[in-house]
């Protein structure tokens, strides 16, 4: 029994590659997404540096990894301000990610506090799914708390209102609802 989880430890790696992006804008994805499946013990990292202002990452449908309370495949993602501070790909950092997300939601854009931002995918040996895409672009910053793991949906909800139930003619709403927690809620 114990000679087979130390074999397990030790097998190499499928991939540990490291792509370097450069542009205003541009798209990546996993290995095989969106039509196969991504290799166990993947390793990948994309450094992706924009010409100025600050880099902005958007995720895409679908968007399906490994899930469970444990996130064996995940993907997580990095202020670029801490490059220099981050060890290889896939493991422990001391740096904090911006985002840690695995499961099949399409998690919500990340916005790097300056032009670099890193972008990690890692997987264990066991279940493989179909993985992720993803696009960058110059974005803008904000300084908002982004939760550092998240498994639940993003959705942005527009309504305009009709003038027969009261509302303003070319008014429209918008709304970026995150469900941190799962939660049952009505607006009315």
């Amino acid at each position: 029994m114990w000679q087979f989880a130390i074999l397990l430890a030790c097998l190499p790696l499928a991939y540990g590659q490291t792509y370097y992006l450069n542009g205003a804008n541009g798209t990546f994805h996993s290995t095989n997404w969106p039509s196969g499946q991504y290799s166990p013990n993947t390793v990948q990292r994309w450094v992706i540096t924009v010409p100025s202002g600050v880099a902005c990452v958007t995720f895409m449908y679908p968007f399906s990894t490994e899930g469970g309370s444990y996130c064996y495949d995940y993907v997580q993602v990095f202020d670029g301000s801490n490059y220099s501070q981050l060890d290889k790909p896939c493991e422990s950092n001391a740096v904090a990610p911006l985002l840690r997300v695995c499961g099949n939601n399409v998690p919500p854009p990340v916005t790097s506090s300056d032009y670099r931002i890193i972008v990690d995918f890692c997987s264990d040996y066991s279940t493989q799914y179909s993985g992720f895409g993803a696009s960058w672009s110059i974005g803008s910053y904000t300084n908002t708390t982004t939760p550092a793991t998240t498994q639940f949906p993003y959705t942005t909800v527009t309504v305009e209102p009709s003038t027969t139930s009261g509302g303003h003619p070319g008014v429209r709403l918008e709304w970026h609802i995150q469900f941190i927690r799962m939660a049952i809620f009505q607006i009315r």
